[in-house]
């Protein structure tokens, strides 16, 4: 594996804190109900070092914030002056099943929502987006009373009697194996992007790739071409053993394969 420590967080941090692939993102990934209230060219990537002081330099945690349109033929409720409606969405990526998942998130949270009450006296929801591209199935089911069921030792019938007890939550999970980039709502440097996550273990990843690399050609900035192939090489070079086999063989067939995205 290349130098940097956690390469899976550093490239997709890198790929989604820029602005127009975020919006990609929470289109494909939130439901279709919740994106359609939002008003995405609104997003905004904010500093999230605060949820986390103790690894904030080596997660691939983002937190961003978008404002929410009222209802459709229905006027903003009254509020205080407290701004536009917001909705906050906390990015956490995976590339392992790590079961203590919903008590990490449930003290991110805890953190954000004690932000929003000290700085501005102000609650604004938000949802919890894992994306996910482990080896393992991800199993840890979509709420915080899944894992309550699984490792409490309680049944279902002894939680749901003490439910109002339990700060559950719920989570999206964007489980990239399971996705198909091709079909999704995106650019094509994100299908890229995606796919490169999908396929990053595969030995043969660049075989998976040339179809997306291919893609890349309808980019009309050259700069922005090389750029985007430039980011996914750099991130394979990173993660893969290049005495594998899969970086050697792709370069030694170098000129065939850089005709695919020029």
């Amino acid at each position: 594996m290349g130098g940097i420590q956690n390469p899976h967080d550093a490239f997709v941090r890198s790929v989604f804190q820029e602005k127009e692939n975020a919006i990609d993102l929470i289109r494909s990934a939130l439901p279709q109900e919740i994106v359609s209230r939002l008003d995405l060219a609104s997003l905004d990537v904010i500093d999230a070092s605060f949820v986390d002081e103790e690894q904030k330099q080596s997660q691939g945690d983002l937190l961003f914030s978008i404002s929410l349109n009222p209802p459709a033929g229905k006027p903003s409720a009254e509020k205080e002056n407290k701004g536009d409606l917001q909705i906050y969405c906390l990015f956490e990526h995976k590339s392992y099943l790590d079961p203590g998942i919903y008590v990490q998130l449930i003290e991110y949270l805890a953190r954000i929502y004690r932000r929003q009450w000290t700085t501005v006296r102000w609650f604004s929801p938000v949802i919890p987006l894992v994306f996910y591209h482990g080896e393992k199935e991800w199993n840890l089911g979509n709420r915080l009373l899944d894992q309550m069921v699984r490792n409490s030792g309680l049944g279902r019938q002894d939680l749901d009697l003490l439910r109002r007890y339990i700060p559950d939550f719920g989570i999206e999970l964007f489980n990239v194996p399971k996705i198909d980039p091709a079909t999704l709502p995106v650019s094509e440097p994100v299908q890229l992007y995606l796919a490169s996550v999908a396929f990053i273990r595969d030995p043969g990843v660049f075989e998976h790739l040339i179809p997306y690399l291919e893609r890349q050609g309808n980019i009309e900035d050259p700069g922005k071409k090389v750029e985007v192939v430039a980011r996914v090489l750099q991130y394979i070079f990173n993660v893969q053993d290049v005495e594998s086999g899969a970086v050697r063989h792709w370069i030694e067939d170098g000129e065939q394969n850089t005709e695919c995205f020029a």
